[in-house]
């Protein structure tokens, strides 16, 4: 054996030793951020001078919501600032786009149509900013269309199953033709469903009103979009760690096995090339709560730091290896976003929580 061919067979074997193969996947991951817009508006983040630089190095993007863009002006998303800064730090950019509703009958529009609109509205600000949008994140699209918007209580206008899926298939396949390049993926609200009837949900309230499973929608769907030319690109969980770590449906009627339920779609995700994203984060206090004290504000604030660093240690010791981290909370705290020197803000919450996520994974990067 030549010397030369020793030493790459050699570097060949240590490549892909089980270890070495464990650590590369491990270190094969993006963290993205999300600062509740519920508890203020999220400019201050992105003026200049930058006060949250160490976290700014930490994570690899960030995910806005795309109805900041339609909030009030004193609210509103700043598209220019956000494009100039998202761009300087070299992020990825992603927008949650949940505005997947039927539009008004007299509307001369197909459904799907009605849709590319309103995701278009929430996109090309960023873009006519000077900025780009790489990742959209639609948040609970088919069960939208079956008639459980919201919480899944409120009675909402619905279509037939296969003529929601038609209908949502071509809108994707719309905005991948919009937005060249762009990857698109579908937010579950996985406590809300029952994956399949080994693995049910905490709540399971979406599978029993639509009496339909979410892997089989999810297959479903995978092979129609499949089938158009479109893709799927990642599949991103919604479970804060209350919810993960319950053992016992709200029914008391099925013990639950979370983790399982999440390698279960982690499997069916790496078997067709689809990345799995996990939002990781903690059920605490409601935006729409006033008057809290500030002793409870602080206490709901550091839960959801605390909380989450536990739920990031559960990943890990659960063999759940995502994609993509995203930071996020959608409930009041933490309130304010910066600066992440202070104890509290979300931006020295998620600067604890990406140092967690590194911890136990390695070093993000692709």
């Amino acid at each position: 054996m030549k010397p030369h061919f020793a030493l790459a067979f050699t570097a060949l074997l240590i490549a892909t030793a089980p270890w070495a193969i464990a650590a590369e996947q491990a270190a094969r991951y993006q963290i993205m951020m999300t600062a509740p817009a519920q508890a203020g508006s999220t400019n201050p983040l992105f003026e200049e001078p930058c006060t949250w630089p160490i976290l700014r190095e930490k994570i690899d993007g960030y995910k806005y919501y795309g109805r900041e863009l339609m909030m009030p002006p004193r609210r509103r998303l700043d598209a220019q600032a956000f494009a100039r800064f998202t761009t300087q730090a070299n992020f990825v950019v992603g927008v949650e786009f949940g505005h997947i509703f039927l539009p008004p009958q007299d509307r001369p529009t197909e459904p799907w149509q009605h849709w590319l609109a309103e995701a278009v509205a929430e996109i090309q600000p960023i873009f006519d900013a000077g900025g780009r949008v790489d990742t959209v994140h639609i948040d609970g699209p088919i069960r939208r269309l079956l008639g459980f918007g919201g919480g899944g209580e409120a009675a909402q206008t619905a279509l037939p199953y296969d003529e929601a899926v038609d209908q949502f298939v071509r809108f994707w396949i719309a905005l991948e033709q919009k937005y060249p390049g762009i990857r698109i993926g579908y937010l579950v609200n996985f406590p809300n469903w029952d994956y399949t009837a080994d693995y049910p949900g905490l709540v399971g309230h979406f599978t029993d009103k639509t009496g339909k499973y979410f892997h089989d929608i999810l297959a479903d769907f995978h092979k129609r979009l499949t089938d158009a030319g479109g893709t799927l690109s990642f599949v991103e969980v919604d479970c804060p760690y209350w919810y993960y770590s319950a053992k016992q449906t709200l029914a008391k009627d099925a013990p639950l096995d979370n983790p399982g339920k999440i390698r279960a779609l982690e499997r069916w995700c790496d078997a067709r090339g689809i990345r799995l994203h996990m939002i990781v984060n903690e059920a605490c206090l409601s935006p729409t709560e006033q008057d809290v004290p500030p002793e409870r504000f602080a206490a709901e604030t550091k839960k959801f730091s605390d909380h989450t660093m536990v739920y990031v240690q559960a990943l890990k010791d659960d063999g759940i290896t995502p994609d993509v981290f995203v930071i996020q909370s959608w409930y009041g705290v933490p309130k304010p976003h910066i600066p992440e020197t202070q104890v509290g803000t979300m931006t020295h919450a998620a600067a604890q929580i990406a140092a967690k996520i590194r911890e136990c994974f390695g070093q993000s990067g692709e």
